[in-house]
């Protein structure tokens, strides 16, 4: 009995161990933070000081059968399974941004649908879902799409918005808010404590959409 405590406290020493390395992903300050593999968490500078619509969740909310819309979420805590993505680096220097949460299966890649509509695809290689990163100021980026799924083709800024809705738009940048964005480095979590590292079941879920 005092084997299986004693077994039990440093499996449970590691994962807090590495559930508080989590907790320590830095701000990326540049471009050259991301790259291929790294694991991140999109934070809203037009929502920051709103609590509740902070963070991009990483799975989506069902209006139909067939698609759902990405929202916003509060801040998940550590480690970020709730709101953390990997970013997938193409050969031209885009990127595909993919969800690592089973519940979106098989929807795994973030999708510019509309103006009104951020979501995700079972096709990587669709229009709308391979993304640039725009360096606005240092820690500040845009996200912008190589065009949307449909028209028009020139709403290409993934743009944050007050009631949790995330769509996009042709004017990305200063002067327009709602299309900046704050990335959180996160450090991959291990495969083979994936399963393991508790996640608060009450934790707030994602806001519903109108």
């Amino acid at each position: 009995m005092i084997k299986n405590n004693k077994k039990f406290m440093i499996l449970a020493c590691l994962v807090l161990f590495l559930s508080l390395d989590q907790c320590l992903g830095l701000w990326a300050r540049s471009l050259d933070s991301l790259q291929d593999g790294t694991e991140v968490a999109f934070f809203s500078l037009i929502n920051q000081d709103n609590p509740n619509f902070q963070y991009v969740n990483n799975n989506y909310t069902r209006d139909d059968t067939y698609y759902g819309n990405i929202l916003f979420g509060p801040d998940s805590g550590c480690p970020y399974t709730q709101t953390r993505w990997i970013l997938q680096k193409q050969s031209d220097g885009s990127f595909i941004i993919k969800t690592p949460n089973a519940d979106a299966a098989p929807f795994f890649y973030l999708l510019n649908e509309s103006q009104n509509r951020i979501t995700v695809s079972d096709l990587s290689g669709v229009q709308g879902t391979q993304w640039v990163f725009e360096l606005i100021s240092e820690g500040i980026f845009a996200m912008r799409s190589l065009g949307a799924y449909f028209p028009p083709d020139d709403s290409v800024y993934a743009e944050g918005r007050t009631n949790g809705i995330i769509g996009s738009s042709p004017n990305g940048g200063l002067s327009n808010p709602g299309t900046l964005w704050k990335i959180r480095l996160l450090t991959p979590l291990p495969p083979l404590l994936t399963g393991i590292i508790p996640v608060d079941p009450n934790a707030p879920r994602s806001p519903q959409k109108n």
